[in-house]
């Protein structure tokens, strides 16, 4: 068996380990649930909680400490925020998309999963079919391994990709139908068609994010915050194993993509949900310091993506 084949058996062996790995861990994911939701916006609400405190009690608090310092012994200042600010700054910078996930659709992950080891063998092959060191009979053989590991991770079934593909569209769709026939359905169509929108790709966000903490080598309730997850685990020996039969390649940033397409979905929406608000009755005035609010929570939502975008390449989690 010549070298170059021992090359490739190592390289389609360790890759195959390396992704079974991943699809037992993923079987620790709940078939479906919301709380990644409840623990990130309990989180969120108690971060503001004290973001409040220490706007009030911050300076006060801290400038007794200062006093206390002055004497002997040591006393640390304090902040209420300190360990919430920690936790994001941590998170964006380890390259995570800057958004908390919905929920857990446990196929919807398999389906990120699946797509992701199907590309990875398909690029295999084509590389295996490329290689003039290898005879036909060790390309033959190299073939029926990675056919074997195809069959298993095959393709989406149709239920995923409806899911993932028509619900989102469809609510687009309406939203476009109530755009040019304004006449032919309420005027909370629209609404409802950006929101469920919204919703679908949320929980498409979500599982490309619990695909991507398999990746770095969570299980269990930790799969729910990529964030948190320190390291390059997966990733890592994934780009280790393909390095050695000379193939690059990078996980393409499927979150990061849609965080920008639900931002301009918001500023596509954002007349049609005035108008369903005034519909109701409510008074939406514009205002000069709302203009301003915009723009800066515009520009942070830019930022943030691409910062995120930045550091995941830096730190190599993709």
């Amino acid at each position: 068996m010549g070298e170059n084949r021992v090359r490739w058996d190592k390289a389609v062996d360790a890759l195959e380990a390396l992704y079974k790995d991943v699809e037992r861990r993923s079987f620790s994911l709940p078939t479906f649930s919301l709380s990644p939701f409840v623990i990130g916006t309990w989180n969120v609400f108690k971060f503001y909680v004290c973001l409040l405190l220490d706007m009030l009690l911050f300076l006060p608090m801290n400038a007794i400490i200062f006093v206390r310092n002055l004497f002997p012994g040591r006393w640390r200042y304090r902040s209420f925020s300190r360990s919430y600010w920690k936790y994001v700054i941590t998170w964006l910078w380890r390259g995570e998309a800057p958004v908390y996930p919905f929920g857990v659709i446990r196929p919807l992950v398999t389906f990120m999963g699946t797509v992701h080891v199907y590309n990875r063998f398909r690029t295999i092959a084509r590389c295996i079919y490329l290689d003039d060191t290898l005879t036909e009979e060790d390309r033959t053989d190299l073939n029926k391994k990675v056919a074997e590991a195809l069959d298993h991770w095959r393709r989406p079934t149709m239920v995923q990709v409806v899911f993932s593909y028509v619900l989102p569209a469809g609510g687009f769709l309406i939203g476009v139908y109530n755009k040019f026939f304004p006449a032919e359905l309420p005027q909370w169509v629209g609404f409802v068609g950006f929101l469920l929108l919204g919703y679908a790709i949320t929980f498409v966000t979500s599982a490309f994010m619990f695909k991507r903490s398999l990746m770095l080598g969570a299980s269990g309730r930790a799969l729910y915050f990529p964030g948190a997850i320190s390291g390059n685990q997966g990733y890592g020996k994934e780009r280790e194993i393909l390095d050695s039969v000379g193939i690059k390649t990078r996980e393409w940033p499927f979150d990061i993509a849609l965080v920008f397409i639900s931002f301009a979905i918001g500023l596509v929406s954002f007349r049609t949900n005035i108008e369903f608000f005034q519909s109701l009755g409510m008074s939406v005035p514009p205002s000069n310091n709302v203009r301003v609010q915009m723009l800066v929570a515009d520009a942070i939502d830019v930022m943030l993506p691409v910062l995120a975008l930045y550091r995941r390449r830096m730190t190599g989690r993709s």
